[in-house]
């Protein structure tokens, strides 16, 4: 995701301007399923679609866009919801958790997100998956492995995230589970994730529990500089700083 945070608008349109914007037609997997969407909310948060749907394009021309490579579970559970939420955050200015899915969801709004250059959906993604992560069940098992593998083959080294993801599966280790943290779990992991385990088990203090990793480490993804520092100024915990050589994070 390039930084498109001062490019896409802050703060929710009018609804009469985007009822007045017109409808675009959204084409979602194989075989296709045809989606309107009002074209307002698109192009005001994504500079993928502002441009595809204004530019010399066809897609402008006709005022739909293919994405044929977009599973239909994905658009309608993972990127409408989030702008559901998103519109909602505006509107009460809280977020709400959801359900057991809301991590597997979090991660493919935010892979949405990435992609279709939509850094409002990857903040919200990031904080519901950062404050779910704190209040429920591990992050683990064979289906949260499959979302740890597709994050990490998706998104570039520097989200934050992914760092969330390490932290949270070195802290809940057990040595006698073997079904989470055996052999042949961890040999279903990319590089770039057991290389970061390393790391954080040489950082874990594992006697205190109540000063595991997440307790003491902020992660939020900053929209802003002034967010950064801000935070830093407020808060009591560690905030990431991305070693771009190393491809490694580190809490300072």
């Amino acid at each position: 995701m390039s930084d498109a945070t001062d490019t896409v608008q802050a703060g929710m349109p009018f609804m009469g301007s985007i009822t007045l914007g017109g409808i675009v037609v959204v084409k979602i997997g194989l075989p296709c399923k045809e989606y309107c969407v009002h074209k307002a909310l698109l192009v005001r948060y994504s500079d993928y679609f502002r441009k595809a749907l204004s530019g010399p394009w066809k897609e402008a021309e006709e005022q739909a866009i293919t994405l044929d490579d977009v599973d239909e579970d994905t658009w309608t559970a993972r990127q409408l919801r989030s702008m559901v939420l998103y519109i909602r955050f505006y509107e009460s200015g809280t977020f709400e958790t959801w359900d057991y899915q809301t991590l597997d969801m979090c991660v493919n709004a935010y892979v949405f997100g990435d992609r279709f250059l939509v850094p409002a959906f990857c903040h919200e993604a990031n904080s519901l998956f950062a404050a779910t992560m704190v209040e429920k069940s591990p992050y683990r098992n064979n289906e949260r492995r499959q979302s740890i593998v597709y994050a990490f083959e998706t998104l570039p080294s520097n989200r934050i995230i992914l760092q969330l993801m390490v932290d949270d599966y070195c802290k809940y280790w057990e040595d006698e589970d073997t079904e989470n943290y055996g052999g042949e779990a961890m040999s279903k992991f990319p590089p770039a994730f057991l290389r970061r385990m390393s790391k954080g088990f040489l950082e874990l203090d594992r006697k205190n529990l109540e000063f595991r990793i997440s307790k003491k480490r902020c992660y939020e993804e900053y929209e802003s500089k002034f967010r950064k520092e801000f935070l830093r100024a407020v808060t009591e915990k560690l905030h990431l700083r991305w070693g771009g050589e190393k491809q490694l994070g580190y809490f300072e």
